[in-house]
């Protein structure tokens, strides 16, 4: 629960983040990654041999229907249970109920006089039978007893929606590279971006299976084969990990993703920079293996 210390803490939060998500500190109203939610499930995280991640089947979130991955914050208004048809407009009318939720109860508090969200979804496309994406997002106020106002915004999250399972990706979490090190070429015009200007290349990876699953992404120039980089990844359902690094040179690229046996390629090009919408490295969930690119996410 706030405190009116923590209460303000969080204004200040909303304010400087209200074009992004601002989540009421000592909460993981919007943490990175997500919870499975069959009822009853243990917890049987365990971390890797580097101690870096949490791998496995995360706690069960008893707010929330079965198979439908999420890390809401608890609260009074209860989330939908996954919709009934599987055509888009139920998949966005689903979305949208979701969102409505996790902005009121991120903002409730018991001395709360007044919440109000305004929920939004868009349809991006149909995938796999029956699924789709979908990007939702809320902006909302709540007053309180207090005087205290509070003000809640948020980047587009992207959903996987189906009537047999549904899973919010949670916020990204960052692998840098140091910026001393992308790789470059040795002239300067050969290169769309200047050393630690911020601008290199970057790819996410995110996992929509409804378990743990270790992805390795490989980055190779095109036109000789020469590697650039090689990344494992190992993500529980719903996580988001976005690599900043990549490369500073021009050309032409491809991406290798391997899964266990599963393996697919996507060409990147580079030869302008990144002006095209960044790759997306999925495991979807059917885990097969997908490179995607999504109109208006941009992590």
């Amino acid at each position: 629960m706030l405190t009116d210390t923590t209460r303000r803490r969080f204004l200040g939060v909303a304010a400087a983040l209200s074009a992004g998500c601002a989540a009421r500190p000592g909460r993981r109203a919007d943490a990175g990654g997500t919870e499975t939610t069959d009822r009853g499930a243990s917890d049987t995280s365990t971390p890797t041999t580097d101690g870096s991640e949490t791998t496995e089947t995360a706690s069960p979130a008893p707010s929330l229907p079965e198979r439908t991955l999420a890390d809401p914050p608890e609260g009074p208004e209860s989330y939908p249970d996954r919709p009934d048809g599987d055509g888009p407009g139920a998949a966005v009318a689903f979305v949208r109920q979701f969102e409505h939720a996790q902005g009121y109860n991120v903002l409730h508090e018991p001395d709360a006089e007044s919440i109000s969200v305004q929920p939004a979804a868009e349809h991006v496309r149909s995938v796999e039978p029956g699924g789709h994406y979908v990007l939702g997002r809320r902006s909302g106020y709540a007053n309180y007893a207090d005087g205290v106002h509070a003000d809640l915004g948020s980047a587009p999250r992207l959903y996987f929606v189906s009537p047999r399972y549904v899973v919010r990706v949670g916020e990204e979490d960052d692998r840098l590279r140091d910026c001393t090190t992308v790789p470059a070429a040795d002239d300067p015009a050969d290169n769309f971006a200047a050393k630690c200007s911020g601008d290199d290349a970057r790819y996410a990876v995110v996992n929509l299976a409804p378990e743990t699953r270790e992805m390795v992404v490989e980055v190779s120039r095109a036109d000789t084969g020469a590697t650039v980089g090689r990344e494992s990844y190992r993500l529980v359902p719903g996580r988001l990990v976005v690599f900043d690094g990549v490369t500073r040179r021009r050309g032409r690229y491809r991406l290798t993703v391997t899964a266990g046996d599963r393996e697919t390629t996507a060409a990147w090009d580079l030869r302008n920079g990144p002006r095209e919408r960044p790759p997306v490295v999925v495991s979807t969930p059917r885990r097969r293996l997908a490179v995607e690119r999504f109109d208006g996410w941009p992590y």
